[in-house]
């Protein structure tokens, strides 16, 4: 009986010890009410512009496969750090309410007796957005679009024909920044409601200013000094002249700072047919006016004739060499032989100034200048008012004899200067009075008296 007794005991005890261990916390097996417990953690993280202030009313809510009654909550720190404790181990769902956001779903696996962190929680902003409509004009231009109007938060929008825009954008304060090439970029500030639209004040995008550039070329008689000398106008399109400029001496210009829209530009130079060309300047921009290239008026139908008469001893020299040089500039005009009556021509132009010089075999060289040409006179006329009639003169000795009476040689010029040196130089009924140099009347000797008159003090006296 006692050997039964103790297998009866022993049979017991084995039943017994099989239940406690189907029911300790950390046997898988186990009920899972009876199970260890765990805890579960994470961080809630707010967009870029949420308020961190909404973070203390959030609730964290872990709920089983669809039975409510197993849901667990945590209350949420201000830093957005949450720890929900004591959760039966199991699959569960994370839920976040918090007012204005959202969490996305996720599904979490709690072990026996496990801290599961699930590291951070990105909410997702459930404000609905506003809307902005607006209109913005482009000065000068019929038509609007292509303006660019952005919140400088990736919001953007272009503007249509009519320069409407719209853009969504978050509930708050922005502002807007409207841009065109070329032109001003102007802002407006607009205040956004949740789900709301507001119309954004009109705006007028002004022109921002421009400039002309280009070149000048002269056909004939070029030189950095003549293409410097190039005025260079911008008129508008009353005809007004808004810059004026100078070429360089590469003959390059640019007028700056000029409003937009359509212009003439106009060069011109002393001696040269101006010329305009019609351009339209782009907001912002330059407008290139390309090569001017100005004729000289000797070579139009302005041209006027530079007529010279050169003589020699009061009569026509022939074959003399005349050339005509610019008086302002370097260079030479032209150049032409004298013909029988004395005569050369070089064509030229009516507002020039020029220089004249004048050669001749076995003359004197001549020079003189300025002349310019007079329209009432249809000449040119020098200071004085003459006209290129030329004197031309042949060398001289003071031994020579070669200088009319009334002059004597210049032994230092080599050439006839008015006066005299001796009575030599005198007509015969004239005599040298020295030191003034000049021919007086009367007699030499008294042999260029009458028979019965001396000569005294140059006065025939009768004896």
């Amino acid at each position: 009986m006692r050997g039964w007794s103790l297998a009866l005991w022993g049979i017991g005890a084995l039943a017994a010890c099989e239940s406690l261990d189907a029911s300790h916390p950390l046997d898988p097996d186990s009920p899972r009410s009876r199970q260890a417990k765990g805890t579960v953690l994470g961080r809630l993280v707010l967009p870029a512009e949420g308020d961190a202030a909404a973070l203390a009313a959030a609730v964290v809510t872990l709920t089983a496969d669809g039975a409510s009654v197993a849901a667990h909550r945590g209350d949420v720190e201000s830093t957005g750090a949450f720890r929900v404790a004591r959760i039966t181990p199991g699959v569960y769902a994370l839920a976040v309410e918090i007012e204005g956001f959202a969490a996305p779903a996720r599904r979490i696996d709690v072990g026996i007796a496990a801290t599961e962190d699930v590291g951070e929680v990105l909410l997702v902003d459930t404000t609905p957005d506003g809307r902005v409509t607006g209109a913005v004009r482009l000065a000068g231009q019929d038509r609007h679009d292509g303006v660019l109007v952005d919140n400088g938060a990736g919001a953007s929008d272009t503007s249509n024909a009519d320069g409407e825009y719209a853009l969504t954008l978050r509930p708050g304060a922005w502002r807007l920044r409207l841009r065109y090439p070329g032109y001003h970029t102007a802002e407006v500030e607009v205040t956004v409601a949740p789900g709301a639209t507001v119309d954004a004040e009109p705006v007028e995008l002004l022109p921002r200013a421009g400039s002309v550039r280009g070149t000048v070329a002269l056909r004939r008689f070029d030189g950095a000094d003549r293409r410097s000398a190039v005025r260079i106008e911008v008129l508008d399109a009353s005809g007004a002249t808004v810059a004026t400029s100078h070429a360089d001496a590469e003959g390059a210009f640019e007028a700056p700072s000029l409003a937009p829209g359509a212009v003439r530009v106009r060069a011109a130079v002393a001696g040269f047919e101006a010329v305009e060309r019609a351009l339209t300047i782009p907001p912002g921009a330059a407008a290139d006016a390309g090569e001017l290239s100005l004729e000289h008026l000797s070579h139009t139908d302005r041209a006027v004739p530079f007529v010279v008469r050169v003589r020699a001893a009061g009569l026509p020299v022939m074959g003399a060499a005349v050339e005509v040089a610019f008086a302002d500039f370097e260079g030479i005009l032209g150049a032409a032989r004298t013909d029988a009556a004395g005569e050369a021509r070089v064509i030229a132009a009516p507002d020039e100034i020029y220089d004249l010089r004048v050669t001749g075999e076995g003359l004197i060289e001549y020079r003189a200048g300025v002349y310019r040409w007079v329209q009432s006179a249809l000449r040119f006329e020098d200071e004085a008012g003459d006209g290129p009639t030329v004197e031309l003169e042949r060398p001289c000795a003071p031994d020579g004899g070669a200088c009319a009476l009334g002059s004597r040689c210049d032994p230092e010029a080599g050439r006839c200067t008015a006066g005299c040196g001796e009575d030599a130089d005198c007509a015969t009924d004239a005599w040298c009075d020295l030191p003034a140099g000049a021919c007086a009347p009367g007699c030499r000797a008294s042999a260029d008296c009458p028979f019965d008159n001396s000569c005294l003090e140059h006065v025939c006296t009768p004896d």
